[in-house]
């Protein structure tokens, strides 16, 4: 019969951050898989819906001009969020097995999620800023339309700056966690 384990080597090994993270990335890359694809999808629900509830009127050609400027920046969202959500499930994977290249993959995951979160933002604001611009001109045509363009402008600036917040906190909860000496020592 041999003598139990030293307590250091017990805490050593059982630190649950691996596993909970582990775990937790998975289920955050299938629902970043699946917003993705939703993404894809409203754009073309968008464009059907609207071709055939208006087609024809000023409105709808201008909307419809204006949203396809826009698409293709859904579009590089959509497959950049794909290849994130590929690189985390498979970091997570590598967690739940106590692997080293899974904490390193998570690190390196987290640092792209987060520059990709601010590339994008920047780069959607003129489109966007643009989007609305047009259909403000839209409603401000017709009858007791109103000129929002500044408030829209102000609300857009704060809507990217609560969305690099918003979509920053898990990559840097996960930078933090991982990046412990006492999680690199448990994983192999």
């Amino acid at each position: 019969m041999s003598p139990p384990p030293a307590p250091d080597a017990l805490v050593a090994n059982s630190s649950p951050i691996p596993k909970v993270f582990g775990i937790i990335h998975i289920v955050y890359a299938g629902l970043g898989a699946v917003g993705a694809l939703f993404a894809i999808g409203s754009v073309f629900l968008m464009r059907a819906v609207m071709s055939k509830a208006g087609s024809g009127t000023e409105e709808v050609n201008t909307f419809l001009e204006a949203y396809n400027d826009m698409a293709i920046y859904s579009y590089i969202d959509a497959a950049l969020k794909i290849v994130l959500a590929v690189m985390l499930l498979t970091a997570g994977i590598g967690l739940l097995k106590k692997k080293l290249w899974g904490q390193k993959l998570s690190v390196f995951w987290a640092v792209t999620r987060i520059i990709s979160a601010i590339v994008m933002v920047v780069l959607t604001m003129g489109p966007a800023r643009e989007f609305q611009e047009k259909m403000g001109e839209v409603t401000q045509s017709q009858a007791g339309g109103v000129d929002q363009s500044q408030l829209q402008g102000t609300l857009q600036s704060v809507s990217g700056v609560m969305s690099i917040i918003m979509l920053c906190i898990y990559p840097v909860v996960s930078l933090i966690f991982l990046s412990r000496k006492s999680v690199k020592d448990v994983l192999k």
